[in-house]
C-alpha cells in the first residue's frame, strides 16, 4: 500500500490500532464476517464502518481493513470540506480513506466535497470509511444524505459493517453485529446472521454477493471459508 498524501487525517483520530488478527482474538470480527469483507474488497466493494455512538470502534475495525487492500493500492486521504480530492493518477487501484462521513468535524467529509468523492467512484476509485448508523439500511440513508446524492446516483458497489457496542461488567465489548451489500443497481442485502455468538454469512447473502460478482453461490461461500480458515491462524499481537 501507498499512501498519495499526508496520511494523518486518517491516523489521528485513531485511540489505539488493532490488526485483524486482534479484532479476531477479542471477537469484534468473527472470521467468516472478516473474511466476506476481504472477499467483498478483492472484488472492488468501497466499505464503510458504521455504528450508532462515537467510541464503539469504527475508526479502529475500518483501519484494521487496511489489511485487505490489494498490495498495489494507492490510498488518498480526505481532510474536510476544503479537500479538493486532487486525486493523483497511480498504477493498480486507488481508495480515499475517509474518516467519517459527517460534518462534526473540520476533517470529517460531507457536503459538496463528499459529492466530489462519491464522482470520483464513477472513474474507479474506491472508498474505505466510517459513518454513523445503527444498520446497513440507516447507513445507505447516512451516506446519501452526507453527501447530498439522490441514492440513484450512487453506482458503486459498497459493504456496510455496522458495530454495536456495550458494557459487559467493566469492560466494552465491541462486535461487528450486522454485514450488509448495497450493489450498483441500488438493491440492498443483509449478509449475514448472529448464530451462536458468530457472525455468519447467510445463503440469501451468498446469492447476493454471487450475482453482483458474476460467480455462482456455492463458489462465494466456498471462497469465504477457504479465507475464513486461513484468518483463523493469524496470531495477534502480544
Amino acid at each position: 500500500m501507498q499512501v498519495l498524501n499526508d496520511f494523518w487525517p486518517w491516523r489521528g483520530t485513531l485511540r489505539g490500532t488493532m490488526t485483524i488478527a486482534d479484532l479476531l482474538a477479542c471477537g469484534t470480527l468473527s472470521p467468516e464476517a472478516a473474511a466476506t469483507l476481504w472477499w467483498a474488497i478483492d472484488r472492488g466493494a468501497s466499505v464503510f464502518v458504521a455504528a450508532g455512538p462515537p467510541g464503539a470502534g469504527k475508526s479502529t475495525v475500518a483501519n484494521a481493513l487496511l489489511e485487505f487492500l490489494p498490495e498495489d493500492a494507492h490510498v488518498y486521504v480526505t481532510s474536510g470540506g476544503r479537500d479538493r480530492l486532487e486525486v493523483p493518477p497511480a498504477p493498480g487501484a486507488r481508495y480515499l480513506l475517509v474518516n467519517e462521513l459527517s460534518p462534526h468535524m473540520p476533517v470529517y467529509l460531507c457536503g459538496a466535497a463528499a459529492r466530489r468523492a462519491f464522482a470520483l467512484l464513477q472513474t474507479g476509485v474506491r472508498m474505505l470509511g466510517t459513518l454513523h448508523a445503527r444498520d446497513a439500511a440507516e447507513a445507505v440513508r447516512v451516506m446519501c444524505y452526507e453527501a447530498d446524492l439522490d441514492p440513484a446516483e450512487v453506482t458503486a458497489p459498497f459493504v456496510f459493517a455496522v458495530i454495536s457496542a456495550g458494557w459487559r461488567g467493566v469492560d466494552i465489548v465491541r462486535r461487528v453485529v450486522e454485514l450488509g451489500l448495497r450493489t450498483p443497481d441500488g438493491e440492498l442485502t443483509i449478509l449475514t446472521t448472529r448464530a451462536d455468538e458468530e457472525l455468519r454469512l447467510v445463503p440469501a447473502g451468498a446469492e447476493a454477493l454471487a450475482r453482483w460478482s458474476g460467480s455462482e453461490a456455492g463458489l462465494v461461500q466456498r471462497a469465504i471459508g477457504d479465507r475464513a480458515r486461513q484468518l483463523t491462524t493469524l496470531a495477534p499481537r502480544p
